[in-house]
């Protein structure tokens, strides 16, 4: 029973590792995402005419 207990104890504790690292993952590909969709709107011809129309 002990031997079962630390083996899932290490178990656990690898399962929380790799979560950890999962979510640290996603949220990089979400910002990476946010980042994108920003510098996309920023390009896009229609924004580059509202642009142009403030240019004194």
């Amino acid at each position: 029973i002990r031997d079962t207990i630390k083996n899932l104890t290490k178990e656990r504790d690898d399962l929380r590792d790799t979560l950890y690292k999962v979510d640290k993952n996603i949220q990089y590909y979400q910002k990476s995402e946010q980042r994108l969709e920003a510098y996309q709107k920023n390009q896009s011809p229609k924004n580059k005419a509202r642009d142009d129309d403030f240019e004194i």
